[in-house]
């Protein structure tokens, strides 16, 4: 299987707060599990289709202002029960973000990158 990703994805624990865009506005928080310029991935405790549209707030240990975002969840994956509960990885593009955004999310790759943190090449 080739990979398709386009972007170097850092693995680094970042909190994500997060909306399910037709369940505003009730949000939950995570733990991300890695990041890249084109996407996130984290832990959710709900099985949700792919194609549910996502609100985000990002926060980079690197900025005080968080990184908003909008994405779409394009994969999901079971994983063990924990105490009980579902638990799935899931895979999100990023949709919509601003440059500015899109230029914070991108300094943190390359900071992490120079703390030595772990990477996957795309």
């Amino acid at each position: 299987m080739q990979e398709k990703r386009r972007y170097i994805r850092i693995e680094a624990p970042i909190v994500v707060t997060y909306k399910i865009k037709e369940k505003l506005p009730k949000t939950k928080k995570a733990i991300i599990k890695d990041f890249s310029e084109g996407g996130i991935r984290f832990p959710i405790y709900e099985k949700l289709k792919i194609g549910t549209l996502l609100e985000m707030r990002i926060e980079t240990p690197f900025d005080t202002i968080p990184v908003f975002a909008k994405g779409e969840i394009v994969w999901t994956k079971a994983l063990n029960a924990n105490e009980g509960r579902e638990i799935y990885d899931a895979g999100v593009k990023f949709t919509k973000m601003q440059n500015f955004d899109k230029k914070k999310i991108s300094q943190a790759t390359m900071n992490f990158l120079s703390m030595g943190k772990k990477y996957r090449p795309g």
